[in-house]
């Protein structure tokens, strides 16, 4: 719908420059069209080369995200320049910054972003559409990248590095809405969302990153005057943050100075780890680990998946095939070997089940009446914690202690965090219906994207509470955002044991770093059907 939208002259927002004020530190300004719709346009100044945009209408009922930015940025005083009818220039105080935004009137308004009096970036509203009624909150919009010959970002995707035009209708615009699926060279969503984009040339490098976790289109256009992206967003807030660059390594440490940077992963993390779907039982994994010293192959880490559980249920052990999970431990750490053990974010409906016990009617995602959301996954019918509720990510850490997830020990140094796009088998997309409720009466629409995040700000929590601060947290996740480098690390999820799969992995996990996730792997052998030798 939002990508056929035509624009008439009556859409057109123009802003009003004149009414130009200073709000809270940003330079505020009323946009308005001739279909009486008004809107304000914020402009924030950031240290090292940044600037932040948010479109907004003046009595908003927006979602307004939290918990990806490592911090809030502070907004730099500004000095407002050559102010007529048609245009105004915005200049940073700070004299190490040598940026400024110009905002032109319009029809329809424009707004650029110069670095030493080079332009870089441009929002522009001709395709401005927002949307606000009881049924929705989407909008539309342009961003132009001056200088580019080639767009990168928009992790996570199975596909080349470099993006491909999409708006001569050739391909579907790349999506951006966690999914469990694996589309192999293709524009559709994959599990995780990264609305990171760059605008690359042999001379420079600038970006944007869109702050919103909803599901977003993005076409991408390398004809017209410059490479460009139109972005068609599902709901949220219009919230930009423009990265002037000038290099790509600027570009990338001006994006992770607001999203944070991954900690120093443990040297174990960095050898050879053997996971499989599936280890049934503890001799099992004892026989694996003895063929992998009778081969001298090196191994620092096991993984377990699913089935070492007590029928789905996390934090619990098979109590027939892993009757004793500390006698597994303590032979593997006899070698120096960490275990690594499934936690996914579905919990089993089961009243004698202590984790759901615990949550039931106050902790789980809800349906609008109230009513604890129920979904199919890997226990069969389960609810799905709300991870955006403090007190719930709280509820949830407090599990891994070693005297509530019994059988425990410190050999288990990693956790791996799957299934949280959040994957629901019974439902069109394999994943949580929009309008499921959250804490607060936010829409799952809203934050679908951050909910693999959230789990694993839980998850990293639990495990520094856990150890009583003193070790690094291992976490691996199958979801991810921007920001979910400060707490995990990713792998490109359920691919295939062939030749493309292989090669697809090294686009992946390059873009994954370049949008601030540096820790990145793939499994190698393939996840389904059976490499050859």
């Amino acid at each position: 719908k939002l990508r056929s939208f035509v624009i008439d002259d009556l859409s057109q927002f123009i802003a009003n420059i004149s009414q130009i004020q200073e709000i809270n530190g940003t330079a505020t300004i009323p946009l308005y069209n001739y279909n009486s719709q008004r809107l304000n346009l914020q402009i924030g100044l950031l240290g090292g080369s940044k600037a932040r945009v948010k479109i907004l209408e003046e009595q908003h009922t927006r979602y307004e995200l939290s918990d990806v930015l490592d911090k809030d940025p502070t907004v730099l005083p500004f000095d407002v320049a050559n102010l007529t009818k048609e245009s105004v220039i915005l200049v940073p105080q700070d004299p190490l910054e040598h940026y400024v935004v110009v905002v032109n009137a319009g029809p329809p308004f424009t707004v650029e972003f110069y670095l030493d009096n080079q332009l870089k970036v441009v929002l522009n509203a001709k395709r401005l559409i927002v949307e606000n009624t009881s049924d929705s909150q989407a909008f539309n919009f342009d961003v132009e990248f001056e200088g580019a010959t080639k767009l990168y970002g928009l992790h996570h995707h199975s596909y080349k590095l470099a993006l491909d035009e999409t708006a001569d209708g050739s391909k579907e615009p790349f999506r951006l809405r966690n999914s469990d699926v694996y589309d192999l060279n293709s524009t559709m969503a994959l599990y995780g969302s990264v609305p990171v984009l760059y605008g690359h040339s042999v001379n420079g490098t600038s970006g944007i990153f869109f702050h919103n976790a909803a599901e977003e289109w993005i076409d991408i256009s390398y004809k017209g005057d410059r490479p460009s992206a139109h972005f068609m967003v599902e709901s949220g807030t219009f919230d930009m943050f423009v990265l002037f660059g000038p290099t790509t390594q600027a570009v990338v440490r001006q994006f992770t100075n607001l999203t944070g940077v991954a900690h120093l992963p443990q040297l174990w993390t960095l050898g050879y780890h053997q996971c499989r779907y599936s280890y049934m039982s503890q001799e099992d994994v004892k026989y694996v680990v003895a063929e992998m010293d009778n081969h001298d192959f090196p191994m620092d880490a096991i993984w377990l998946d699913i089935d070492y559980t007590d029928e789905k249920r996390y934090f619990t052990w098979n109590p027939e095939s892993f009757s004793d999970p500390v006698e597994m431990q303590k032979n593997l750490s006899a070698t120096n070997r960490k275990l690594v053990t499934i936690l996914d974010p579905h919990i089993k409906v089961d009243d004698n089940y202590p984790v759901y016990a615990g949550a039931k009617g106050k902790y789980f995602v809800k349906w609008a009446n109230g009513s604890d959301f129920e979904g199919i996954c890997w226990p069969g019918v389960s609810s799905y914690l709300d991870f955006l509720n403090p007190e719930v990510r709280d509820y949830y850490a407090s599990w891994y202690a070693y005297n509530k997830f019994n059988g425990s020990t410190e050999t288990l140094a990693g956790v791996w965090n799957d299934m949280n796009e959040p994957s629901v088998f019974n439902t069109l997309e394999i994943t949580m219906p929009f309008e499921a409720v959250h804490c607060n009466n936010v829409l799952h629409r809203d934050i679908h994207n951050i909910y693999g995040l959230l789990q694993t700000k839980a998850t990293h929590q639990g495990l520094i509470q856990r150890d009583n601060g003193t070790k690094r947290p291992f976490i691996l996740s199958r979801s991810h955002f921007a920001g979910s480098q400060r707490y995990a690390a990713i792998w490109t999820g359920d691919n295939t044991a062939d030749w493309p799969y292989l090669v697809i992995s090294y686009s992946e996990c390059m873009l994954s770093n370049i949008v601030g996730m540096v820790f990145c792997g793939a499994d190698v052998g393939g996840f389904s059907g059976k490499p050859r030798p």
